[in-house]
């Protein structure tokens, strides 16, 4: 009887090491379950991990050249680290649509990270990242509140031609060369307040809904501001550094404060301001 319950206990502890064994062979990185969730429409939330592989449409969808892409998913991600690229952009007239929200918090990207031509449904938010290039999200659709605050950019942040159907906040980031935002439509409150940059800040051709604020952006080139329309009140306060500044030919509908740390005075050539000052 003994010797039996010794066989019996050797072939459960190999069964044991077997079935571990199994299962580390067949455990699955972050990229590897990143792209399952997506594929399955299940919701996915990492904190701390790396992703060692591109996330990239050819991955995640059978057919990248299908007119529309379905991210149904929640995406959240805390302190995690993207050591390939990401780059969500379907071909000339597609759309990617995102169901669910979508947010990077403390996460660091060693290359490009990409959406362009995608419709947002629900909150986008992306908090004291660090880009190692450019943040690239041109010709978005955001149909709830966007929130790009407080990163580290090294290169560009991009968000032209996009439209913003809630608040926009771009607040307190650090970016490498330039905020390109031309062309572009706020429905809700625009913030660009405490921006420090290297290059230029372009909110050419913009239409903002209700009240803009830049105040306190420093270390820029230019400010590129004409051909735009405020409905709202049109703050760009305390801004230092800048070279120079051209709000010409926009039209400013609510209260219009400039002002500057040091002696710049913007071009306003047919500039149209209903009231001016507080």
């Amino acid at each position: 009887m003994k010797a039996n319950s010794k066989i019996r206990s050797i072939i459960i502890l190999a069964l044991g090491l077997l079935s571990c064994s199994a299962m580390k062979n067949t455990a699955k990185s972050p990229s590897e379950r990143l792209v399952i969730a997506i594929q399955n429409g299940e919701n996915f939330k990492s904190v701390g991990e790396t992703f060692d592989s591109d996330l990239i449409l050819d991955l995640l969808f059978p057919d990248p050249s299908s007119h529309s892409f379905y991210i149904k998913s929640e995406l959240v991600f805390e302190k995690c680290k993207f050591k390939g690229k990401i780059n969500l952009k379907p071909q000339a007239g597609r759309k990617i649509y995102f169901s669910k929200e979508i947010i990077f918090e403390g996460c660091e990207f060693e290359k490009q990270f990409k959406i362009n031509d995608a419709v947002f449904n629900a909150r986008f938010q992306m908090g004291a990242n660090l880009f190692r290039q450019s943040l690239d999200l041109q010709r978005n659709s955001y149909n709830n509140i966007c929130r790009v605050d407080e990163n580290e950019i090294g290169q560009d942040l991009i968000q032209q031609y996009s439209n913003f159907h809630e608040n926009l906040s771009l607040f307190g980031n650090t970016i490498g060369r330039h905020l390109l935002l031309q062309g572009t439509s706020v429905q809700g409150k625009a913030q660009l307040g405490n921006t420090s940059l290297f290059g230029s800040i372009d909110i050419s051709n913009c239409h903002f809904h209700e009240d803009f604020n830049m105040d306190y952006a420093k270390n820029g080139q230019k400010l590129l501001a004409g051909n735009s329309k405020f409905f709202g009140r049109c703050y760009i306060k305390e801004i230092a550094d800048f070279k120079s500044a051209d709000l010409s030919s926009s039209e400013i509908f609510g209260k219009y404060l400039f002002s500057a740390k040091h002696d710049l005075t913007p071009e306003m050539t047919d500039t149209v301001i209903l009231i001016d000052g507080e």
